[in-house]
């Protein structure tokens, strides 16, 4: 397995391709009153099948400081993430992370976000930033393991037109600087 800077004209097909889909049994279901705002963890009557539009993928791909593709041994792409340095407040957003089904859980997440924080290193970016859907559990979950802290929520980041009553979460994460010692 390999991972490295993305192509498009090689890897443009696989990463249009991935599976982005997830499934979910569960979500977080945003509460709020006067000074506060709190996630419930809310079990669904059945599961739920979502998934990503690709169309803005290779959009994403251009605009972004870093974007690595996981390839399989056999030339399949596993998975891929971007990330864009905000310099104006030395951040970095985690534009796009995703991991085809088959990998999910093997550790693929977890190499990608390595890969960018080591190379977030060579910047100024002092967090990482990540955005997901009050919906997606799983991606909840691994933001969490990989010791993401909820720092904010958006009501109106997606069109409900086509998100529905999603509320966008954002997560941050300090970039870990190399010991200098």
């Amino acid at each position: 397995m390999t991972i490295r800077s993305i192509d498009w004209a090689r890897d443009g097909a696989g990463i249009l391709n991935l599976d982005t889909s997830y499934r979910t049994d569960r979500i977080y279901a945003v509460r709020s009153g006067p000074l506060g705002i709190w996630l419930v963890e809310q079990i669904l009557g059945q599961p739920v099948l979502n998934h990503y539009d690709a169309s803005g993928f290779e959009q994403d791909c251009a605009r972004a400081d870093h974007a690595l593709v996981f390839e399989s041994a056999n030339g399949a792409i596993c998975g891929f993430a971007t990330v864009r340095l905000e310099r104006w407040n030395r951040s970095a957003m985690l534009s796009a992370i995703f991991v085809a089904p088959s990998f999910r859980g093997t550790g693929i997440g977890r190499v990608l976000l390595g890969e960018i924080n080591r190379l977030l290193q060579a910047t100024p970016a002092r967090c990482l930033r990540a955005e997901t859907q009050n919906t997606n559990y799983p991606a909840i979950g691994f933001y969490r393991a990989l010791g993401f802290s909820l720092c904010g929520l958006d009501w109106d980041l997606y069109d409900p037109d086509t998100a529905g009553t999603e509320t966008a979460l954002i997560f941050t994460r300090p970039v870990v600087r190399k010991n200098a010692g």
